[in-house]
């Protein structure tokens, strides 16, 4: 039953019962009242209760010759609202303690149940809805590496550097959203469709199918700018923003892939092994495979360390978080504007060498309804 039925069938109850129908008041109150129900818990025995009460306040009012305020009542009645000390200009503790017994009779009668928080999932589940925030960092994803897939794991309580740590009670899982994000040039993106979809593996079963079975969530409008750089902008709320038609009960990994949308997409590599050493006042890396990188663009290294502690100076400076800029390339090889030629130690390699011109950073929200 929908929500129109659902007042036309009220209305004519109460013409049948009372010989008169609803006023024009009456009518809008009853439609902002059901504005958020849902009706799909209605049935013809709850139409033929709301219309009995309906009914029995109209008489009550006519009696008691009061100025009976039917819209806070269907407020009280239908979202049962135990906070507020009055019904109409009637105070309900002194007055009117039979009516308000009288309601959570027949409500608990309709719906099986007189607590707040189950009204609320019946008639307004969105107030129980609650958001969790994240970040999907490609450098510090936990799965098999392989620039198709990219993992995290989600911990509830304490986790890793490659974890999604969150202390919301991620239960009941509703829905998720998808933020705009800038990605590195990916080989195959640009098409003409010029959009990119974004697959969640572990929900795989729901979203959008294309005719060779690759499986999406989200898709955004794609353009290429100056740099390189590719960015997302949003086709539509709706598109960026994936109700599950069945909640899920938590998620222990979140996992993500591109496509064109039509086939799948690998990105470039964001990091590889390299062996450094001092070129002149300069640090030379070398590769063991193409690079692909271009001057300007930025690297890390995390852990660069020499045999000598007292080369505290330089370890500082390769380590340094905000990395450092290409200045020149081959092949093979990067440099980097660093001075290493007064180190009193071997420096150990290889090292790990992360490419930020390649880090895409995804701003994800998760909607959970709290129990």
């Amino acid at each position: 039953m929908n929500k129109n039925e659902a007042i036309h069938t009220i209305n004519t109850n109460v013409f049948n019962k009372i010989r008169r129908k609803l006023t024009k008041f009456e009518l809008l109150t009853v439609t902002n009242q059901l504005q958020n129900a849902n009706m799909q818990k209605f049935t013809s025995d709850t139409i033929n209760s709301i219309s009995n009460m309906i009914c029995e306040d109209i008489v009550r009012k006519a009696q008691s010759e009061q100025n009976f305020d039917m819209k806070e009542y269907l407020n009280y009645t239908l979202n049962d609202d135990k906070t507020t000390g009055r019904i109409g200009n009637c105070n309900r503790e002194d007055k009117d303690r039979s009516i308000v017994n009288s309601i959570n009779t027949n409500t608990n009668k309709i719906f099986g149940t007189n607590d707040p928080k189950q009204m609320l999932r019946i008639f307004n589940p969105s107030a129980l809805t609650k958001k969790a925030y994240f970040i999907l960092d490609r450098k510090y994803q936990s799965g098999i590496i392989d620039n198709k897939d990219f993992s995290w794991n989600l911990s509830y309580h304490n986790g890793t550097q490659n974890s999604i740590v969150t202390r919301a009670k991620l239960q009941n899982i509703s829905a998720m959203r998808m933020y705009p994000f800038r990605l590195p040039d990916i080989p195959n993106a640009l098409t003409f469709a010029k959009r990119l979809s974004i697959g969640i593996k572990e929900i795989q079963n729901q979203g959008f199918l294309v005719h060779n079975n690759n499986q999406f969530q989200f898709i955004f409008e794609i353009f290429q700018g100056l740099d390189g750089i590719i960015n997302l902008k949003n086709i539509s709320e709706s598109i960026t923003e994936h109700i599950f038609y069945e909640n899920i009960q938590y998620f222990e990994s979140l996992t993500i892939n591109f496509s064109n949308p039509i086939v799948q997409l690998q990105l470039l590599p964001d990091r590889l092994p390299g062996v450094i050493s001092a070129n002149g006042v300069q640090t030379l890396i070398t590769f063991n495979e193409v690079h692909l990188l271009n001057i300007n663009d930025i690297i890390s290294i995390e852990n660069f360390k020499t045999t000598n502690q007292n080369d505290y100076i330089e370890t500082t400076l390769m380590n340094n978080p905000n990395g450092w800029s290409i200045s020149a390339t081959t092949a093979f090889t990067i440099t980097i504007d660093v001075d290493l030629s007064n180190l009193l130690g071997n420096i150990i390699n290889p090292n790990h060498i992360y490419f930020e011109s390649r880090r895409f950073l995804i701003p994800i929200e998760l909607y959970y309804v709290n129990l």
